[in-house]
């Protein structure tokens, strides 16, 4: 479409040309939503979300275009879209950090992929998408544009329809469930797995896959225990130990001096009584800087990055300990 601020007409014979447009273009299509919620697994913080059956329908014009990708691990199909819709989605503005609507383009995407050399079948199956954003709204216009790209297929599994099919057992098999139990002076995030809008005090855990090597040369496996998984235990069908080493990056917001001391002589505690984890450098905590140029301050930010060994086996102990403890964190729905 043409950029509506460019055009000279005034605000009713603009709006009534562009919301013909629309409804041209569109013909009349109709487009369901359904609402997810955010869930986090306790055990080592893995994000999923969960279909709760509630829907909501809006009518507007969709548009998509596809990018083919080819890397070491992975050959899709990104899936660009952009919705056009002549009254603003009120479910949209509501949405809160916990809650998804995803839509599906299903057909009219597999008879488009078939006429496109080089794409055919790699759109074929229907397309899950959601809104990362509103593109620019001119007022006179009254028309509104969403855009996102598509669930890409390897985090299509992250997307569950029941709480049945969430798993049960650890999904990382680092160190990462030792620092996610360390929450004495606050919560504390796996990376990239934040929380929107968290609030300090809060620390997170990053672990750079790179860093994560063996310090024994093979793993040791309990062949006796259960050799392949029956349905009266499920979680261990080998267990397997193997003394480990992670460099880990914990960054902490909201924390003072003296508090970050404390949180590191925590660390230090709960190794030596615990055994649970070895400091294999000299952490330092380091001031970060984080700014934001609207109210030129700096964040209360701080990190220690810290050389840990570890068994495999205690990973996992302390994983199931968390099971145990602790339940998913399913945030209320509203209707």
């Amino acid at each position: 479409m043409p950029l509506v601020s460019e055009t000279a007409q005034s605000g009713s014979q603009l709006e009534a040309a562009i919301a013909a447009g629309v409804r041209q273009i569109s013909r009349e299509q109709v487009l369901t939503f359904t609402k997810y919620q955010r869930t986090v697994l306790p055990v080592d913080g893995y994000l999923f979300w969960l279909n709760t059956g509630q829907t909501f329908q809006t009518q507007g014009s969709l548009h998509y275009g596809v990018d083919l990708r080819q890397a070491e691990d992975e050959t899709i199909a990104v899936n660009r879209i952009m919705f056009t819709c002549e009254t603003e989605v009120q479910e949209f503005n509501a949405v809160a950090p916990n809650v998804l609507w995803i839509a599906q383009l299903g057909d009219q995407a597999a008879s488009n992929a078939q006429q496109a050399p080089g794409l055919s079948g790699l759109t074929a199956s229907p397309v899950l998408f959601a809104f990362s954003s509103r593109d620019l709204y001119f007022r006179k216009a009254n028309v509104f544009h969403y855009v996102g790209v598509a669930v890409q297929p390897p985090l299509l599994s992250q997307l569950v329809n029941s709480a049945a099919a969430l798993p049960v057992e650890p999904i990382v098999g680092n160190s990462l469930p030792i620092w996610l139990g360390l929450s004495q002076y606050g919560p504390v995030y796996p990376s990239f797995l934040v929380p929107q809008n968290a609030e300090p005090p809060y620390v997170v855990a990053h672990i750079p896959p790179e860093s994560t090597e063996a310090l024994q040369a093979f793993a040791t496996f309990d062949a006796t225990h259960v050799v392949w998984p029956l349905p009266s235990d499920p979680l261990e069908p080998l267990p397997s130990n193997q003394l480990m080493r992670d460099s880990v990056r914990l960054t902490l917001y909201g924390f003072t001096n003296a508090q970050a001391i404390q949180y590191l002589q925590y660390l230090f505690d709960y190794s030596l009584n615990t055994d649970a984890f070895g400091v294999m450098n000299m952490p330092a905590i380091r001031d970060e800087k984080r700014v934001q140029a609207e109210i030129t301050a700096i964040a209360m930010k701080k990190a220690v990055e810290i050389e840990a060994s570890y068994y495999q086996s205690t990973a996992d102990a302390v994983a199931r300990r968390l099971i145990i403890s602790a339940t998913m964190t399913f945030s209320p729905i509203t209707p």
